[in-house]
């Protein structure tokens, strides 16, 4: 039970205004660490973006947690 407290209360600390649908990011690390692309969807309470990056010559797109993004 205290190992599940501790992951919600670092979800809560996620704020809904970081990285809002539209908005350009660059992913900061993994596989397409350096990549820029936009977010299209927004998880607020899980802290996760839908960023759509190219690849290839087409948009795909990614679930990336906010930690893994930065502002462009």
């Amino acid at each position: 039970i205290q190992r599940f407290q501790a992951q919600s209360a670092v979800v809560e600390k996620v704020s809904p205004l970081i990285f809002g649908v539209d908005e350009r990011v660059r992913i900061r690390e993994g596989s397409f660490g350096g990549f820029a692309g936009t977010v299209t969807k927004s998880d607020d309470a899980m802290g996760w973006r839908t960023v759509e990056v190219n690849v290839f010559g087409r948009e795909t797109p990614i679930n990336l947690h906010v930690d893994m993004l930065e502002s462009v």
